[in-house]
């Protein structure tokens, strides 16, 4: 997605709202609406209800509005002050968007103050921490970034990371019934984003975190009418992968 958005010359901002939303910032009818949204909305109504929560990296808000529905608190914290602006046009009495840049850890420790959060989402955020070419001083405080999640996270809470699969984008190939993709690269990263299974394990683990538990969410049958072999595909390998992680 790096890679797409430079090349045609637009902002990241700008090129993720359009790839994701309509222009009336519903979500367009691709694998976000019929794998990540469906996952997330069953997620929210099974865990949320009367919790705090905090979404990082939360973007226009779309997440946090639909966190509302169960929570009874959701903070919104982004660095890019357009998607803020955007997201605080729409009322909403709990919710509260904070512009803040995450790598400057004592900012969003001073903005966050002592709340303590039940969950902690990071959705499409997490492969972020670890390109160094993209986004540089995220890169260089992974590590103090999660230690104040950690600070910000109560005792028996947890931190949901969401982002895409190894098989996210892969090119695939054959008929509509057994379609197979070919992947290109794994360790050595000359397309692909997402960090490895090792090096996201190893991180957790050396920021005080276990992980819980791992899901990968699979695609809704609706999604068969719209494109029968992209069905066929992400039934069988996950866009999405969901980390739900807690304090060792």
């Amino acid at each position: 997605m790096l890679t797409e958005s430079y090349f045609r010359k637009q902002k990241l901002h700008s090129w993720w709202e359009k790839q994701k939303f309509k222009s009336n910032r519903e979500l367009q009818n691709t694998p976000y609406k019929y794998i990540q949204s469906e996952f997330l909305k069953k997620y929210f109504l099974k865990n949320l209800k009367k919790k705090r929560v905090m979404e990082v990296g939360c973007g226009n808000g779309y997440y946090c509005f639909q966190m509302s529905k169960y929570a009874k608190k959701v903070i919104g914290v982004d660095y890019e002050n357009d998607y803020i602006k955007n997201a605080q046009k729409k009322q909403n009495t709990k919710i509260q968007f904070i512009n803040c840049d995450l790598s400057k850890v004592k900012n969003f420790s001073r903005k966050i103050g002592n709340q303590k959060f039940d969950f902690i989402f990071m959705i499409d955020f997490f492969l972020f921490l670890f390109q160094m070419d993209f986004q540089k001083d995220l890169f260089i405080n992974k590590f103090k970034i999660f230690n104040q999640l950690k600070k910000s996270l109560k005792d028996n809470g947890k931190v949901i990371v969401i982002d895409p699969h190894l098989f996210w984008l892969t090119p695939f190939f054959g008929s509509k019934e057994k379609p197979f993709g070919i992947l290109t690269d794994y360790n050595s990263k000359s397309f692909s984003t997402t960090p490895t299974l090792q090096t996201t394990a190893n991180f957790f683990s050396k920021c005080g975190f276990s992980i819980s538990n791992i899901y990968e969410p699979t695609v809704g049958q609706k999604y068969k009418k719209i494109n029968k072999i992209n069905f066929e595909y992400f039934k069988n390998f996950p866009q999405w992968i969901v980390y739900e992680i807690i304090k060792k």
